[in-house]
């Protein structure tokens, strides 16, 4: 059964005067408008509790005063713990610092400013064998160093990178204001699917991310398979494919979405935010997907906060 046929069985079970004939258009559109009301602020166990609007201002006015996820009010005092971040405040004041830094012929970091980064043992990927300082084998690199480009506080210029007056002054600034702009452009405008080329532009993991920190703020105290969550999402936000992987109890129907949500929201952004704690049950390789066991970071709920429900 489709949602619109779900929708309009339960519409008439609510309302059986609508069969009757004896109502006009305007007071059944009344009576429509009234019930997707109703169900919109029903309770959903699909959604772990979660009602239809409040999982719509997850997805579409995240981190608003609408949603139910929300950054502390004092986050100023642990952005400085986020991995990514910290790279970030480093590149940019090694530009400031020097005034400029040359690119290699290709435009991407030079290897001492990699080294400078990498070595600062921040982050770490399975899928990255770093044997030399080169940002194209290091991809939190190059995404820094597009962040800073794509924001507008750094620009490229015959090779060479430089701060904007837009950069000068980010810089003088709040860093908090410097966090929340790095972690909106990470989370909205960057593309997931450079962290795995299948991932069918963000649909697994960052469409519905902030949902995922939700689950992850709830059931992350003890440590659970990376496919709890992915489960969980799908449940949520592609329901069709939940439901068939249900009827025919095959784990391979779900297998090529939870390898790409375990890689691009686990694996990057999540670990990258310092938002999770990874232990791998078995090696990665080109040939078998890691099993990830997942807790919460402390990090996670000092920087952000849940509106019960």
């Amino acid at each position: 059964m489709s949602i619109a046929e779900e929708f309009m069985d339960s519409f008439l079970a609510a309302h059986p005067q609508v069969r009757t004939g004896n109502l006009n258009m305007n007071e059944i559109d009344r009576l429509i408008a009234e019930h997707e009301n109703t169900l919109n602020e029903l309770p959903l166990k699909d959604f772990d509790g979660l009602n239809t609007a409040q999982l719509k201002d997850l997805i579409n006015d995240t981190l608003s005063n609408n949603s139910i996820l929300k950054f502390r009010q004092d986050i100023a005092e642990h952005v400085d713990k986020v991995p990514l971040f910290i790279l970030s405040e480093l590149l940019l004041n090694a530009i400031q610092e020097s005034g400029s830094i040359e690119l290699t012929e290709t435009g991407t970091l030079p290897a001492h400013i990699c080294e400078l980064l990498y070595t600062q043992n921040l982050i770490s990927t399975p899928y990255e064998n770093v044997k030399n300082f080169n940002e194209d084998n290091i991809s939190c690199l190059w995404s820094v160093r597009q962040y800073l480009l794509d924001s507008g506080m750094a620009k490229k210029r015959h090779n060479v990178l430089t701060l904007t007056k837009k950069g000068e002054k980010a810089i003088k600034g709040p860093k908090t204001d410097r966090f929340l702009t790095l972690f909106n452009y990470m989370s909205n405008s960057f593309q997931w699917s450079n962290f795995y080329d299948r991932d069918e532009k963000g649909r697994h993991g960052q469409f519905g991310w902030a949902y995922s920190v939700v689950l992850l703020s709830i059931y992350g105290g003890v440590a659970r398979d990376s496919r709890f969550y992915s489960n969980k999402l799908i449940h949520a936000l592609d329901n069709t494919s939940f439901q068939i992987y249900k009827q025919i109890r095959d784990e391979r129907h779900l297998e090529h979405d939870q390898a790409t949500y375990d890689i691009c929201f686990f694996d990057f952004f999540a670990t990258w935010f310092g938002l999770v704690n990874i232990e791998r049950k078995t090696e990665f390789s080109i040939y078998h997907k890691s099993e990830l066991s997942i807790t919460k970071s402390p990090l996670l709920d000092q920087l952000f906060e849940i509106t019960p429900w």
